[in-house]
């Protein structure tokens, strides 16, 4: 079980870089729209910069999902841990129930 809670913390925190290099990049695109804008740039360039700040705007979002689910399983394989150590030293029948139930919910 403590494999698959460092996997998921490695997961975690690849999430989390991608997750602020993709808000970075709203930042960036923003800009370069509004740079844009303000040299008159033609429509065709003022859509492409548009476009890639709502790319980079549905990327936070799928990132930021997919940061709350990993989040939360890894909180339900640590649950899983602890009550398993808890009721017999992570042996026996709770022991396998937890962590079959901690695989299901963060699979």
């Amino acid at each position: 079980m403590q494999r698959d809670i460092d996997a998921a913390k490695a997961n975690l925190t690849r999430l989390r870089a991608q997750l602020g290099e993709a808000e970075a990049a709203i930042t960036q695109h923003r800009e370069q729209a509004k740079i844009a804008a303000v040299t008159g740039a033609d429509s065709l360039v003022l859509d492409a910069a548009e476009s890639l700040v709502r790319n980079a705007q549905d990327r936070r979002e799928t990132f930021s999902a997919a940061v709350i689910e990993v989040e939360s399983n890894l909180a339900a394989l640590e649950r899983a841990k602890s009550e398993a150590t808890d009721m017999g030293g992570g042996r026996g029948p709770y022991h396998e129930w937890c962590l079959v139930a901690a695989i299901a919910h963060s699979g």
